[in-house]
């Protein structure tokens, strides 16, 4: 019988959450947590049966298959900086960053790599992995065969794709999840100071994202910029005559929506 998978965790926010549980759901072996907030770590290691939990780097060994690193962009190099010794064996040392080179993990692991998840993440709500995306790399070919299988234990979709790939996958989720999520919260603040139900446009909302996906999003706009509709653009602009950032927005996509549906 093949041995079980065993992994060792530096990071307890949502997507170390999340991977954790369903790696632990699989019968992955969860050896440690650490992470600068024990009281997280300590959670995340009681739901996944983690054998140790800790908040100093100095808590991991290096008798693990794997060790990932699932923390804020900006404080990746940190973990680098603080690894308490070198893996120079079959171990294997990811990240989960969408930006981060893996690269700059040759400084604590002979074999290293990413496993970056397309998805967003919040520890209060579950997430289908198995339609999320995996992204993974690797140094070496038989690390990223063991990635994969990695990968595969929570999705269907497991793809490699370099560092630049990874990082301009990563800007076009930015504009289809985090700007969007911004205009939404644009349009409820609009709602609220106006005195209006936000929860009204859900049906819009989700109708529009539906049609995008089946006919593509450039075939599926709509509004008065596309149909080049004047006075109803001159009157959105008076109604956000008082607040100049929002003003500012509507006309900046005014403006690019017509530039990429300009009529002949």
């Amino acid at each position: 019988m093949e041995a079980p998978i065993t992994i060792s965790v530096i990071g307890s926010g949502n997507v170390a959450t999340h991977l954790v549980k369903a790696w632990a759901a699989n019968g992955v072996i969860i050896r440690h947590i650490i992470s600068k907030h024990k009281i997280n770590a300590d959670l995340l290691g009681e739901i996944s049966f983690a054998q140790k939990t800790g908040d100093s780097l100095f808590d991991l060994d290096d008798l693990s298959d794997f060790y990932l690193i699932a923390v804020q962009d900006d404080h990746i190099e940190d973990i680098i900086d603080s690894f308490p010794f070198c893996l120079t064996g079959n171990q294997i040392v990811l990240h989960s960053s969408g930006t981060f080179n893996e690269i700059k993990l040759a400084k604590i692991a002979k074999n290293y790599g990413c496993l970056y998840p397309l998805q967003t993440f919040s520890k209060t709500k579950e997430v289908d992995l198995k339609n999320t995306p995996f992204f993974i790399s690797s140094n070496e070919k038989e690390s990223l065969e063991s990635i994969e299988k990695l990968a595969g234990i929570l999705s269907d979709t497991v793809i490699q794709k370099n560092h630049s790939d990874r990082q301009k996958l990563h800007v076009a989720a930015v504009f289809a999840n985090n700007f969007t999520n911004h205009l939404f919260t644009i349009s409820k603040d609009f709602c609220q100071k106006n005195h209006l139900e936000f929860e009204l446009l859900w049906p819009l909302i989700e109708e529009g994202t539906k049609k995008a996906r089946t006919k593509g999003p450039e075939y599926s706009q709509t509004g008065p910029a596309v149909r080049d509709d004047k006075k109803t653009i001159e009157h959105h602009e008076k109604l956000l005559e008082n607040e100049p950032d929002w003003l500012s927005l509507y006309q900046i996509f005014t403006e690019l929506i017509q530039k990429r549906h300009k009529r002949p």
